[in-house]
């Protein structure tokens, strides 16, 4: 009774913080940030349910019904995190980039979480995060260019709306401002009706 007890309390303890957490990046960003439930098992895993995120036209930037991050290492001094593993389920993602504007409707977010106070101390440095392996289950991404208003037969590039995506990317390290990944499979659909089965390879 006492254990289960605890877990009650840890669970109430842990969806509080996700309400706050949201209610924060919500003000912080100036539109509508959602969370339905975040669990912390020992801090070597962390899973986040029902993640919403709305761009500035109110449309969704990013939604997933669950996310799991699995972490090796957390070194707060020296601002560095080692993921073992991020796996995404039936995620949402829109990049848009909209007529009256020149950046993507996750540009708002970038500027939110970046400093121009140089005079900070190195404390305040930027997390180092390194991701092991990130897979996504059943997801769907689109891409579109507003600019662009040219029509193409088959896959246009600046209007893609991929579903039921699945993949896995393994031993994923950046250098600089390239990301090299091992790209284990990756199966898709595209709506112009391009249907990629399967795919790996070596990425840059």
């Amino acid at each position: 009774m006492l254990l289960l007890f605890l877990l009650i309390q840890l669970k109430t303890i842990q969806t509080y913080t996700a309400h706050k957490a949201a209610t924060y990046l919500s003000a912080k960003l100036n539109t509508k940030v959602a969370i339905g439930n975040v669990e912390i098992d020992f801090f070597n895993r962390v899973v986040i349910e029902d993640i919403f995120i709305e761009d500035l036209h109110k449309d969704t930037l990013l939604y997933s019904k669950k996310i799991k991050i699995g972490i090796n290492d957390i070194n707060i001094e020296k601002h560095k995190i080692n993921i073992k593993d991020i796996i995404l389920y039936n995620t949402t993602t829109k990049l848009i980039k909209y007529k009256a504007e020149e950046d993507l409707n996750l540009q708002f977010i970038l500027d939110a979480f970046t400093s121009n106070d140089t005079t900070k101390k190195s404390n305040n440095s930027p997390w180092d995060v390194n991701f092991a392996e990130v897979s996504l289950i059943n997801s769907d991404f689109t891409f579109r260019n507003e600019h662009d208003t040219a029509t193409s037969k088959g896959i246009n590039f600046s209007d893609l709306t991929i579903k039921k995506i699945n993949t896995r990317l393994a031993d994923i390290y950046i250098e600089q401002d390239t990301i090299h990944a091992s790209l284990d499979y990756l199966s898709a659909v595209e709506k112009s009706g391009f249907v990629l089965k399967n795919l790996s390879s070596i990425a840059t």
